[in-house]
């Protein structure tokens, strides 16, 4: 069963990756299309491969191969949506910590199931990174929401 969910998910992120790169394609300067809602593209991958170490060490199948592909998705689109993100202008970056939290569980997970020794250092590199992202934007919601 977590087998069959797991690929109904990442069914459901191809067809919503398709529809954002559609997007993309389609209305280039649409300002919404540079929000930092983007950012569950990555975040969404990352689960993925979260979720598919998890069914793996749990033996529930042999699907490592897949985490890897989906890993390596979740990296791909971290310089896509740093570009993207120096689009916004009004430094509203909350959507981007929850992903930036996920990528450094995911890449430690798949260092521990691949045995990828490497990954580990940019888990490490990551949750620093995601702990900066957290730290500013609780800076900034509480200069503009506590006055």
């Amino acid at each position: 069963m977590a087998v069959i969910l797991l690929a109904s998910a990442i069914c459901v992120y191809g067809a919503m990756t398709g529809l954002v790169l559609w997007r993309a394609a389609h209305e280039p300067s649409a300002p919404e299309l540079y929000q930092p809602d983007m950012w569950i593209l990555m975040g969404g991958a990352a689960i993925a491969t979260l979720a598919g170490d998890s069914i793996d060490t749990a033996g529930f199948g042999e699907i490592r191969p897949v985490t890897v592909v989906t890993w390596i998705v979740a990296s791909a689109w971290i310089p896509m949506l740093v570009a993207a993100s120096v689009r916004l202008r009004d430094g509203n970056w909350w959507a981007m910590v929850f992903p930036l939290g996920m990528y450094p569980s995911a890449t430690f997970a798949t260092a521990v199931e691949t045995g990828w020794q490497s990954l580990t250092r940019l888990s490490l590199a990551f949750f620093w990174i995601a702990l900066a992202a957290w730290l500013l934007t609780c800076l900034r919601f509480r200069r503009v929401h506590i006055r």
